[in-house]
């Protein structure tokens, strides 16, 4: 999520697109979001600056997929490239058929495209290449050992860091959204929602914070056509789906030593107002708030199975209140959710749910899908 700059400083900053692609890391980002205009033209200059790039990411094995010209969507460029039968962890399983990989552009830093084997990736804009961003050191860190290989990791991996025209960019498995298709069973529920609970907790361990978890940034291992996203089934399982977070461009990473009852007088608030959440008037513990932001999206996919463990409803009714002595650590969240787990018996996690989300006290049944999981 990026703040709001002044009209003002978007005029200032317009004036250093005199060259085909930004002049720092910063500039990728939206001017202000507040103005749909200012928007507009600022996909335009950056749709620019990616095809500016378009050769540099050829010669090292990527060919950046095409925008539609009646919409914000990327393709893959299929001719430039031999699509691959199966693509293997950490890439996304492949769930559309033939080619159809259409994908939304709705961050200017991101773009799609597909490796030398067909494998579908994302590219992103992490850092200036002078002075690293926190970003950029927080993906460094969790994909350097031993933390990559420790099976609380649940961020995205990154495949390298490519260092093109002063920017490093971070290379990463195609990995779509992932609460849009829908959940089949309670074991399914259970299973994405312990391992966002486990991420964090693997974070705090690690003092990341990530400081910006929203639906949009937590993604699962398929590659699956935009428009048949929603209607995707059979693509839960749990010995076949993986979840992971992603988009550490708020992240604060705090010395080892730094303990987890830290406060911040000078953090930032947009993430409060982001959420309708009434601003803190005292400082207050970013690692909270992470658990908070946290609860916010996990209630809204995994408590419409409260009928089947009402156990749901006090544990995330803690879990959104941002009541500093009320609320979980990362550590307290994932032990009594596991406890809330280890009473689940197989038919309870074996049942098929025809909910598939709570949204302020409603539960909203699911929609008519179709679209399976498997070619």
């Amino acid at each position: 999520m990026q703040q709001i700059v002044s009209k003002q400083s978007s005029l200032d900053r317009s004036k250093s697109w005199e060259l085909p692609i930004p002049a720092t890391a910063e500039e990728w980002d939206f001017p202000n979001l507040e103005d749909p205009t200012a928007i507009h033209e600022h996909f335009q200059r950056i749709d620019k600056a990616w095809d500016f790039l378009r050769p540099s990411f050829a010669s090292r094995g990527y060919a950046l997929y095409e925008k539609l010209k009646t919409s914000s969507d990327l393709v893959p460029v299929v001719e430039s490239t031999q699509v691959s039968a199966v693509q293997v962890d950490p890439y996304g399983r492949r769930i559309y058929e033939s080619d159809n990989a259409r994908m939304s552009h709705l961050a200017p830093r991101v773009w799609a495209a597909r490796d030398r084997l067909g494998r579908d990736v994302v590219i992103k804009v992490v850092s200036n290449e002078s002075v690293a961003s926190a970003e950029l050191k927080a993906l460094e860190l969790l994909n350097s050992e031993p933390l990559r290989s420790d099976p609380r990791n649940h961020t995205i991996h990154v495949v390298e860091f490519l260092h093109l025209h002063n920017f490093v960019f971070a290379v990463m498995p195609r990995w779509d959204a992932a609460f849009d298709a829908e959940f089949d069973t309670v074991k399914e529920v259970t299973h994405c929602a312990h391992t966002f609970l486990e991420a964090f907790e693997f974070l705090h361990e690690h003092r990341i914070c990530h400081l910006d978890f929203l639906a949009q940034n937590a993604g699962y291992n398929v590659c699956i056509s935009k428009d048949k996203s929603y209607a995707a089934t059979g693509t839960r399982h749990p010995s076949e789906a993986k979840y992971a977070v992603y988009d550490f461009g708020g992240a604060i990473l705090y010395p080892e030593e730094t303990p987890l009852s830290i406060t911040n007088p000078k953090w930032q608030t947009w993430g409060w107002r982001l959420r309708n959440i009434r601003v803190p008037t005292e400082p207050y513990n970013p690692f909270q708030f992470d658990m908070l932001a946290l609860g916010l999206v996990l209630q809204r996919y995994v408590r419409h199975i409260e009928k089947i463990i009402p156990e749901l409803g006090p544990f995330f009714d803690r879990m959104t209140d941002p009541t500093p002595s009320k609320n979980f650590t990362a550590k307290e969240a994932l032990a009594e959710f596991r406890r809330i787990q280890s009473q689940l018996t197989p038919s309870q996690l074996s049942r098929r749910i025809t909910t598939r989300l709570w949204r302020q006290g409603l539960v909203y049944k699911k929609r008519v899908t179709g679209i399976g999981g498997k070619k």
